[in-house]
């Protein structure tokens, strides 16, 4: 079936105790229904499952994908930073552990299957080699912001590009995702830090440039905004991104 799938992680939880992850998961679990039911999409209408330290959320093709980046992802962004979120500096009151929630966050759309197990397909595998990608999590880890979203790049293709009222396609950056089998581009957005999505992305670039996926040197990397033609293009020893 069509469906938007979103992924929520959060950032270093294995790292932390039993209680403070139990604490996570609440404030999570609390965080993400409000979210949507303030974006004018009802928490009952879309299908999750559980992950341990984060969240799969499946949306029908009937949730405008505008929708879900402009309102939902921003909801979700606002209301960490409410919570504290982004408080790098929050501590356990028994412990000197961090308690700071903060999330990463992929969202892609694609055929989705479910089967009496739970949901598969390589739509689904997509967002989760998203919320891996190397620069995502680099992202996350260098801004004090409260969230970082990558956004696949048929979605900002489709969506994020035309400009839509909300959505400023100039607060997203190019980025390479190399994750197991899996060599695409997706875009940065880091609600609140614009300068560290675009620092990211141009670090991203750079080290694109200099090493092929396979080790090798790249032919040609090409990060632009709008549709790009090459022709009578000859390509050798290298990959093309």
């Amino acid at each position: 079936m069509p469906a938007t799938v979103l992924v929520v992680d959060v950032e270093s939880f294995t790292t932390r105790t039993n209680p403070v992850q139990l604490s996570l998961r609440h404030r999570l679990y609390e965080l993400l229904p409000r979210a949507f039911n303030d974006a004018g999409v009802s928490w009952r209408a879309v299908v999750h499952e559980d992950r341990g330290d984060g969240l799969l959320v499946v949306l029908p093709a009937s949730v405008a994908k505008l929708t879900l980046l402009r309102d939902v992802v921003g909801g979700i962004a606002g209301r960490v930073d409410a919570d504290g979120g982004g408080d790098r500096h929050a501590v356990s009151p028994s412990s000197d552990e961090h308690t700071a929630l903060r999330l990463r966050v992929a969202v892609h759309a694609g055929e989705v299957h479910r089967d009496p197990y739970g949901f598969a397909g390589a739509d689904v595998n997509h967002a989760f080699r998203l919320l891996d990608a190397p620069p995502l999590r680099e992202a996350l880890a260098s801004s004090g912001s409260h969230c970082a979203v990558l956004v696949s790049d048929s979605l900002y293709q489709t969506i994020v590009r035309h400009g839509y009222p909300g959505l400023d396609p100039r607060r997203f950056h190019p980025v390479p995702v190399d994750v197991k089998q899996t060599r695409a581009s997706a875009w940065l957005h880091v609600p609140g830090d614009d300068g560290c999505a675009r620092r990211v992305s141009r670090a991203a670039a750079g080290h694109g440039q200099q090493q092929a996926p396979d080790g090798g040197h790249g032919g040609v990397q090409i990060s632009a905004g709008r549709n790009v033609t090459v022709r009578r293009g000859l390509i050798v020893g290298g990959d093309v991104h």
